[in-house]
């Protein structure tokens, strides 16, 4: 087999080695069409930052590589935020500084003595190639003239950025956040060899102010206000571009089998740290694949298999860490611990624990004592008269359909889930119940103590509104005195307060229940069975459904009546909490979108028309409900021309502005051709963007599964609740369990979250906007 390969980078060279190791027979050729000493001399590039796994990826490709490149590392473990003149420490970050040209010179020489010829200064890649590696970089031109082909995505971001080779030395990293401007500046700073290394990115606001500048000026004026006044360019100042590609190879009669590696492949932000490494385990796997396949499809495919799942997961985490630095300009002013705390964990790879582990004191010193942790402290929801509520932790039981009532009535299942969720395990045997099906296994007896608030499924307002008919209601006296039996026996059961999710499903209504001994669970009703459907527009929810009624002005109104008259006996039924379903494309979520709201009228087009009846809907359930009011939404559609960003802010502004308190966070389920990108915490993200953009208090959910990843939600700032779901099916001691290995009780620390326009523990003085978690004693 003859492999050609177009790039000496640290993908194109480590794949070199790897496979002529792995496959000596192999004829393996590097080109590349700089010169050498450009690509392996001084103006190479600054330094590389390397953890344990980057050693084990250099190690992979060649052990005398990792050995000689090592030999060269400079080692630091610990690190300092900054911000302003403030500052924290955090130890127990031990990583590697590693010269880029030496990394690159070392696998250039192995390369050569392993039979690698290597063409420096030639873009010409010879012929009779069996397959073709482009690893030509982030700005690949091979990659570029297949756009289409290969999937390619692009994200240019909003801040831009320039590399510095700095001649002062580090002995550690440095996370530098100044003001610049009207923006701000953040310079990460790094030991390498010779010195240091800087990359200085600034807020789109900041570079306003910096654009009109000759480069000259520009850089003494940045490098200037971090004291970096020896530093030295290493490039342009430009916006970072992200590559995503949804193939990595393709082929053809002309042109043979290509294949992307490195940055080419997937060109990640710089401040994860693990491009190097991404490009180097990309290539032990292509070599790999090559290797050990007689045919290059075959090969091609492994490559995929053993590869995309670790460059997505990298990826999820750089477009986090992207973001966290986009956003700076909105964390100027909260507290410097949930700062450094958010710094630090912004992929979500690095918890509470993790930092806890590391460096015990940090985490007590942004904690403000070592426990209870956060989730064991108590909200209240803005602590004014009339809606002083208070939770015993941050932790909730999100809305789960049980199907399980009949004519709307919730009965023994919903009981004994509720009890259950209240005892956080308690004494109730066999688990939780969802549709009459046991779910998770025996809770032995012990202390009390569950989530802060229990919500119910999504209670239907009129039975037009309902999913199923096995839905629950409160629009008649019995579901209302069945209700009311419940919040009574939580509220007898333990300290849990008790929400109820008023909704209206809209066109995803009339469909067979879960529990359906029919086996069509979600499928439309059959025409004796199901009832009319109604909607914002005629448009049905997918093949199979009927197409539902638009919409009239009499119809809103019956429906808004009806959210009231359910609000009025939520109240009677001794509820603490209510919360509008405006989210997963149910019916008030199906005006919002336009992906289902195409009516010309009033009510359509513009955001603010398509949000003109929802929000009349919950303006006046705010006017018959004195108690905390929270609305789910869905953030985002999932598809290219859903709900923009704009549109979600515009909306949550207009739901502060008329009394909602709380703002539960989801996303998607709008419409069934969206592809949401699923995985730990996947949405928090959009509580955290809601939370900073305009102060509102939110609530996350989505892929909890622990207790350490809420404690991290939490002290990082990205909400004030979080909702859990399937954690609590499996395991309904979820928050008992913790207590339980804490050792401490729920109430035994209060906390100070500045909440609007009052402050518990602060005597209700008026304070900022901005919702912050202090410590005790502010």
């Amino acid at each position: 087999m003859r492999v050609i390969c177009r790039g000496a980078g640290s993908a194109g060279l480590g794949f070199a080695v790897a496979l002529k190791r792995l496959a000596p027979t192999v004829d393996v050729q590097v080109f590349d069409g700089r010169t050498q000493s450009a690509c392996l001399g001084e103006g190479s590039g600054g330094g590389l930052v390397f953890g344990q796994s980057a050693w084990e990826a250099v190690d992979a490709v060649d052990g005398q590589v990792a050995r000689q490149v090592r030999s060269g590392a400079v080692l630091w473990d610990s690190m300092e935020v900054r911000r302003g003149k403030e500052s924290l420490e955090l130890g127990g970050q031990p990583f590697w500084g590693v010269d880029r040209g030496a990394l690159l010179g070392a696998l250039a020489e192995r390369c050569v003595a392993l039979g690698v010829p290597v063409h420096w200064n030639t873009a010409t890649l010879g012929t009779d190639a069996d397959l073709v590696v482009a690893a030509d970089g982030s700005r690949s031109e091979v990659r570029d003239s297949m756009v289409d082909v290969l999937g390619v995505q692009e994200r240019n971001g909003t801040n831009v950025f320039c590399w510095f080779r700095c001649g002062a030395a580090l002995d550690r990293f440095v996370f530098d956040v100044q003001p610049m401007g009207e923006g701000v500046a953040v310079a990460h700073r790094y030991p390498s060899a010779g010195g240091s290394t800087a990359v200085i990115e600034v807020t789109a606001r900041a570079w306003e102010g910096l654009r009109g500048l000759d480069e000259a000026t520009r850089n003494a004026r940045v490098l200037g206000w971090f004291g970096l006044c020896d530093a030295q360019p290493l490039g342009p100042w430009r916006p970072f571009v992200s590559v995503r590609c949804e193939r990595w190879s393709y082929g053809s009669e002309s042109l043979g089998a290509w294949v992307l590696l490195g940055d080419a492949a997937h060109c990640n932000h710089f401040s994860v740290g693990q491009g190097t490494e991404l490009a180097l385990s990309g290539a032990v796997a292509l070599a790999g694949s090559v290797a050990d396949h007689g045919d290059v499809d075959g090969a091609l495919l492994a490559y995929g298999e053993r590869h995309r799942s670790k460059a997505e997961s990298v990826r999820r985490g750089a477009v986090r860490s992207q973001r966290w630095f986009e956003q700076l300009e909105l964390r100027m002013d909260c507290s410097m611990g949930e700062f450094a705390f958010g710094l630090l964990s912004r992929t979500y790879r690095m918890t509470h624990s993790d930092l806890s582990r590391r460096d015990p004191a940090f985490t007590r010193q942004v904690v403000g004592k070592e426990k209870p942790l956060p989730m064991l402290r108590p909200l209240t929801v803005r602590p004014i008269e009339g809606r002083g509520v208070e939770l015993a932790n941050r932790v909730v039981v999100s809305p789960m359909g049980m199907y399980a009532s009949e004519q709307g009535v919730p009965g023994e299942v919903q009981r004994r889930n509720f009890e259950t969720w209240a005892q956080g395990g308690g004494t109730q045997r066999g688990g939780i119940q969802r549709g009459g099906t046991q779910r998770g296994g025996t809770q032995r007896g012990g202390i009390q103590g569950g989530a802060g608030l229990i919500m119910t499924e999504m209670t239907n307002v009129e039975p037009q509104g309902r999913i199923t008919p096995r839905c629950a209601g409160l629009y008649t006296d019995a579901q209302e005195d069945a209700w009311r039996t419940l919040v009574d026996l939580v509220h007898a059961t333990g300290e849990a307060k008790v929400g109820v999710q008023l909704g209206h499903a809209g066109r995803k209504g009339s469909t067979h229940p879960p529990s359906d001994d029919t086996g069509a669970s979600g499928d439309p009703l059959e025409d004796e069975q199901g009832w009319e459907t109604v909607a914002a527009s005629p448009l049905a929810w997918d093949q199979g459904f009927d197409v539902p009624r638009e919409m009239t002005r009499k119809d809103m109104d019956r429906v808004r009546e009806a959210f009231v008259a359910s609000a009025v006996r939520a109240a009677r039924a001794g509820f603490d909490w209510l919360e509008i379903h405006a989210a997963h494309g149910y019916l008030l979520s199906g005006f919002l979108t336009p992906v289902s709201n195409q009516r010309g009228d009033e009510y359509g087009g513009t955001m603010e028309n398509r949000a003109r009846f929802p929000l009349e809907v919950i303006r006046v359930v705010r006017k018959v409900w004195d108690g905390p009011l929270s609305v789910r939404i869905s953030a985002t559609d999932w598809v290219p021309d859903g709900i923009s960003v704009e549109d979600v802010l515009w909306f949550v502004q207009a739901l502060q502005g008329i009394g909602v308190d709380v703002i539960d966070v989801s996303a998607g389920q709008t419409t069934p051709h969206a592809k949401p990108e699923y995985g730990r915490l996947w949405q928090t993200h959009l509580a955290e963007t809601i939370r900073l953009q305009t102060g509102m208090i939110t609530m996350a959910v989505g892929g909890y599964r622990s207790h350490d990843d809420i404690n991290t939600t939490l002290l990082a700032g990205r909400a004030d609740l979080v909702a859990v779901g399937r954690a609590h099916l499996g395991n309904p001691g979820f928050v008992r369990n913790f207590v339980g290995e804490r050792g401490g009780g729920l109430r035994s620390v209060s906390t100070c979250l500045r909440v609007g326009v009052r402050c518990l523990g602060c005597n209700g003085g008026a304070l900022l906007c901005r919702v912050r978690l202090l410590v005790p004693g502010c």
